[in-house]
């Protein structure tokens, strides 16, 4: 198994450390991983390699890589800042790119919100029969 992509996985997590673990400030960072495990994984299909020649511990698998890559070409479209590109996490992280650093915290990378308090509404009318 190699070690492809693994200064771009250490970059993010360096990222995320240094911004206080606001994932809006490390998408760039995040692209540069899946930018680099999607040219890994090109190249190892070129060269025809099977087995474990063109993995990587810090890469997902292609489908993701690809799925991932298809986002960022639809976010970047579409514009909007990096806060409109969670993409990585997007609210609904569930621990992925804790096991794409091959790391095993188990963090929450949601942000906690306040939950709007709205009145309760009048109970239900009901007509008793005498």
């Amino acid at each position: 198994m190699g070690t492809q992509c693994q200064a771009e996985a250490c970059a993010i997590q360096a990222c995320l450390d240094r911004n206080g673990y606001n994932e809006a400030k490390c998408q760039a960072a995040v692209r540069r991983l899946y930018e680099c495990c999607a040219d890994m994984y090109a190249r190892s299909a070129a060269a025809g390699t099977s087995g474990t020649d063109g993995t990587s511990p810090s890469c997902p698998m292609p489908s993701v890589v690809q799925r991932k890559l298809k986002q960022f070409e639809r976010e970047d479209g579409r514009g909007g800042g990096p806060g409109a590109r969670l993409g990585l996490f997007g609210g609904h992280f569930g621990g992925r790119l804790v096991d794409v650093l091959g790391q095993s915290a188990n963090w929450d990378w949601t942000t906690p919100t306040t939950p709007t308090k709205r009145p309760l509404p009048p109970p239900p009318l009901t007509q008793h029969k005498a």
